[in-house]
């Protein structure tokens, strides 16, 4: 009977980590930091990580800066109720044309070109 409890409570922990990550939206966060890190190919991929996410740091909380500003000045507070919490994370950067959802292996990376089309 242990076991029930323990497989219960395993899958409950998997939930609750699988809400985690939708709410915050790190799945796609992930998926745009390693293209980022694809088509950069830094000599030191570490340091361009921990910049990428300082960089997203710093847009969050100047959004979230912005955010409270424009509340603070709002009067209604009803206009908070009825619109959807904002996403600081997506707003920041610049939006991809499409995705696909396949596993990446480190030979896809490894061998992706950029395709850039000139005007």
């Amino acid at each position: 009977m242990a076991s029930g409890s323990t497989n219960s409570d395993e899958e409950r922990s998997l939930r609750e980590c699988e809400q985690y990550v939708q709410k915050h939206n790190i799945q796609q966060l992930l998926k745009d930091c390693i293209v980022q890190l694809c088509t950069s190919r830094p000599d030191r991929p570490m340091a361009f990580l921990r910049e990428y996410f300082e960089r997203l740091e710093k847009e969050e909380a100047k959004q979230i800066q912005n955010q409270q500003k424009a509340n603070g000045s709002r009067s209604d507070s009803r206009d908070e109720e009825v619109s959807p919490p904002m996403n600081p994370v997506v707003k920041g950067r610049r939006r991809r044309g499409a995705f696909s959802a396949e596993v990446y292996t480190e030979e896809d990376a490894a061998s992706y070109v950029r395709k850039v089309k000139k005007p």
